[in-house]
């Protein structure tokens, strides 16, 4: 895979995260509401992708009314956003890179551009 490949599974990657926990804090006032997990693989030939999303199975405290609550702790979502925040921008710098690079050797081997110029 190529770096822009690469870069884009991490961005696509990093953009599931981000909806999962989205949704989990979404939630997080729905009696019984189980927070979402992504998992992230490795891709062969570069790359990762969200390989399962999987529910926490831990029990949400029991409100007042007797009904389990929802089971979501802000704090880790909290952590949650912020690592796909990271994800996406460390991703999105090595797209940008990678396209500058290309125009660069694009520029290079531009032979009828050279031509002109002398």
């Amino acid at each position: 895979m190529d770096a822009f490949g690469i870069a884009a599974s991490g961005m696509q990657a990093a953009s599931s995260m981000l909806g999962a926990a989205a949704n989990n804090l979404a939630n997080s006032d729905t009696p019984g509401y189980r927070a979402t997990r992504v998992d992230l693989a490795a891709l062969q030939g570069g790359g990762v992708a969200a390989d399962h999303v999987s529910q926490d199975s831990t029990p949400g405290p029991i409100e007042p009314d007797g009904k389990e609550g929802s089971n979501v702790d802000p704090a880790r979502e909290s952590i949650n956003l912020t690592r796909a925040k990271v994800l996406y921008s460390a991703n999105a710098a090595v797209y940008r890179m990678a396209d500058r690079m290309t125009g660069t050797l694009l520029d290079v081997t531009d032979t009828d551009r050279r031509d002109h110029k002398s």
